[in-house]
């Protein structure tokens, strides 16, 4: 039994620190004294942890009391993470704050940001419902689920404009903070109600020209797919199920012997519908440099991931070119360009099915008997148990979906000290999003009872939106130390921002052929057309302002305020059915 305190480089006694025998889960913490009371082997080592301190390791050697000085781990306390609309030491630091920095993130090949962070922050759980391509970026949940009633997700600021994961490559990253209580969040407001994720990408640095090229080739597979019994077991299983003679004797004996190819059959469709390889593969290259003055980074990325299901692929082109240049001694200016194109390609249902896309081709693989041929001996497709075929028809029709989106960011930043101490900064910011969906369900010719019937009709619908979204920030930071003592920090601001969104819908019917999927090629009998739009605009003005004494003692006061205005969409540009 041994007893100890755990003192500071001045001799405090420190609260909570944690006193365990190495190698094993025993024990304590020290109470409010800085004391602890502990059982361990007489040959124990003691591992004693604190945050913000070197972690030390004592051999007990029957000793029964310690007096344990803690010394402070200055490069941890020293370093800088970003917080709201600036940076801070980390001992400055009054709220929560978890950290990852690029060398995490670049030796994990994944396709979206969300997924990188699976696992490498405390407190912070990254959810993937889907693992379907393109669709793949997880919900990102800090300490828990904050509100039920509204959407639990956390704001995503990237260089401190508002965004989603799916925007950035990860491969572009320098760092991902995550400020996870209000003291830290509220300065962000309403929006921040659920968590930040502070997303800062590379900048390039006072070096001679470095080329960096990162790829990966990667595989996707099912883990697990569900075990169907043969088309005669589930036959017999049925007539029993219902107590009726459904399929007779002679019925399912020719399931069992293939005497009757085209009248019975064994088929799996869920091998069907997964039957995809599943390649992944990315490809990153970057170039950095600078001098005193100008410093610059440049990236092209690549990505390509097909899914489980043939005909499902995600495929997306990224360029960033982020440059730095001090126009005078205290004024400096930053800019960063951003754009990609991603494409997301599935297959779809086809003939007289009520619906369309490949989940419900999916769901129906997953329910669907295979006791029907989907393909007859003359090369024609069957009719299936309800006469509209069968999934593995369907996926090999010419039903398609496909959703190619591109993307442009520009952020200009403008940094100016009139005297030490005092940051000015302005940012404004302009994105663009074209997203455009075409769904195209194709006709299905079948054999029943030896007559070619197509079954339809073919539909078309295409969606075209155009998101405009456009912001501006002004801060002033002023940072001033007393005595080596007393730190201040003041932060004031006003932001600004404006998002429009148009869109149209148009759609036909009963096309000539399944060859030419364009809208002037259906006929006009059958069409329908939409639109809309909708606009908001958030304006507020921020503040924030911290007193720290010696790095120990910290009081911090933040405070937002909201002026929005939103505007419902204008009928002058909404379309709608006649």
């Amino acid at each position: 039994r041994i007893t100890g305190i755990v003192l500071d480089n001045e001799d405090t006694p420190i609260i909570g620190a944690n006193v365990v025998e190495k190698g094993t889960t025993n024990g304590t913490i020290t109470d409010i004294n800085g004391k602890f009371t502990l059982e361990v082997h007489r040959n124990a080592t003691l591992q004693i942890s604190y945050i913000g301190y070197n972690s030390l390791f004592i051999p007990v050697n029957n000793t029964s009391s310690f007096t344990i000085n803690l010394k402070e781990d200055t490069q941890a306390l020293d370093e800088v993470v970003v917080v709201g609309y600036g940076v801070q030491k980390k001992a400055n630091v009054v709220g929560s704050i978890s950290k990852i920095n690029s060398e995490v993130l670049e030796n994990r090949p994944t396709p979206q940001l969300s997924n990188a962070l699976t696992g490498q922050m405390s407190g912070v759980t990254v959810i993937q419902r889907s693992g379907n391509p393109g669709d793949s970026s997880g919900e990102i949940r800090i300490r828990g689920v904050g509100s039920f009633g509204a959407t639990p997700g956390a704001l995503v600021l990237i260089d401190g404009i508002p965004g989603n994961m799916t925007d950035i490559n990860p491969n572009d990253i320098e760092s991902v903070s995550v400020l996870k209580d209000a003291s830290t969040a509220a300065i962000y407001g309403a929006r921040a109600a659920n968590g930040v994720v502070l997303v800062t990408t590379k900048l390039g640095k006072e070096q001679k020209v470095a080329i960096s090229y990162n790829g990966y080739v990667g595989f996707n597979r099912a883990t697990e797919l569900p075990q169907y019994v043969d088309s005669w077991d589930y036959a017999r299983l049925l007539n029993q199920a219902e107590g009726i003679t459904r399929f007779t004797d002679a019925d399912i004996q020719a399931m069992r012997d293939g005497s009757q190819p085209d009248r019975w059959a064994n088929e799996k469709f869920v091998d069907d519908i997964f039957s995809g390889n599943g390649i992944q593969t990315g490809h990153d290259i970057s170039v950095t440099g600078g001098n005193d003055r100008s410093q610059y980074f440049t990236s092209f990325g690549y990505l390509s991931q097909d899914g489980i299901v043939p005909g499902n692929n995600y495929s997306r082109y990224t360029a960033r070119v982020n440059l730095t240049s001090n126009l005078t001694d205290n004024l400096k200016m930053t800019v960063r360009m951003r754009g990609d194109h991603a494409t997301t390609k599935e297959p779809g249902t086809a003939g007289a099915i009520d619906g369309d896309g490949m989940l419900l081709l999916i769901q129906q693989g997953l329910r669907f008997p295979g006791y029907r041929p989907s393909m007859l001996s003359d090369g024609t497709w069957g009719p299936g148990v309800k006469n509209f075929g069968t999934p593995k028809a369907w996926l090999a029709s010419e039903s398609f979906s496909e959703k190619p989106v591109k993307r442009f960011n520009a952020t200009v930043s403008l940094d100016y000290e009139p005297i030490k101490g005092l940051k000015l900064t302005a940012t404004g910011a302009y994105n663009f999003t074209n997203a455009q969906e075409k769904d195209y369900k194709a006709t299905l010719p079948v054999n029943i009872d030896g007559t070619i019937n197509t079954l339809g009709p073919s539909k078309l619908k295409e969606k075209n939106t155009n998101t405009e979204y456009k912001s501006f920030q002004a801060t002033a930071n002023y940072v001033k130390t007393f005595n080596e003592l007393h730190n201040l920090d003041v932060l004031v601001g006003y932001s600004w921002e404006d998002e429009r969104e148009r869109d149209l819908e148009a759609g036909r019917q009963n096309f000539p052929n399944n060859n030419y999927p364009y809208l002037t090629v259906g006929s006009p009998d059958v069409q329908t057309n939409t639109g809309g739009g909708k606009d908001w605009v958030i304006q507020s003005v921020f503040g924030r302002a911290q007193y720290n004494y010696a790095e120990r003692y910290l009081a911090e006061v933040t405070m937002r305020y909201d002026g929005s205005s939103r505007f419902p969409s204008d009928s002058r540009y909404a379309f709608f059915p006649s």
